[in-house]
């Protein structure tokens, strides 16, 4: 089977890359397509993909959803994971050498670190498609997966994501952590819980 490392490169989005830097209904200009090239090519250098995932079985009352002794308080998660029966914690990241250019450019040329940047917000997003396909496929064919949901969003706070670094053990695996204000470091990586909904058995 082909594996996410392999295949996450070729599905980047570009018209994704361009709505992160602000191009909604407007195209890019020759100057920044050709940017956007360079930076897909130094992603593709630099990258050092990894990522990590526990599931648990869950249960929701409330407003709460817990599961592994844990209770998450958040009305808007509790919507994305109704009807499921486990939560897949899932973490990832393009690795540190990524944010090493991305500092560097952040002094020496700001606009083509934005660019870098808003590139590689599309890669580990294409990098999360392929894991959640391929996890699918060969771990969980019994079930579906919702969508990706990650704290910072709605009302499920940021501090959420060391909850899923310490369970996944993701610094130890990974080398992903958070920073004193709940960041993920690297900066190019993404948390996310996501229900598991298995078929009723008729």
């Amino acid at each position: 089977m082909i594996t996410p490392e392999e295949i996450y490169l070729k599905n980047i989005s570009r018209p994704e890359i361009y709505r992160y830097l602000g191009f909604r209904g407007t195209s890019p200009d020759d100057n920044t397509r050709k940017l956007v090239k360079r930076a897909l090519d130094e992603i593709s250098r630099l990258s050092r993909p990894g990522y990590v995932y526990m599931s648990y079985p869950l249960t929701t009352e409330d407003d709460l959803i817990s599961f592994n002794g844990i209770s998450i308080p958040s009305k808007d998660l509790l919507k994305t994971l109704k009807g499921c029966s486990d939560i897949l914690l899932l973490a990832a990241t393009l690795g540190s050498d990524l944010d090493a250019a991305i500092r560097k450019y952040q002094y020496s040329d700001t606009a083509y670190a934005l660019i870098l940047h808003a590139t590689g917000a599309a890669a580990i997003e294409s990098y999360l498609d392929s894991i959640c396909q391929s996890l699918e496929k060969s771990v969980f064919k019994e079930s579906t997966f919702r969508p990706r949901f990650s704290p910072g969003y709605g009302d499920l706070d940021i501090s959420w994501n060391q909850n899923i670094i310490n369970l996944t053990n993701a610094t130890k695996h990974i080398g992903l952590f958070t920073t004193d204000t709940h960041l993920l470091s690297p900066a190019i990586s993404v948390t996310a819980y996501i229900g598991l909904k298995t078929p009723e058995v008729k």
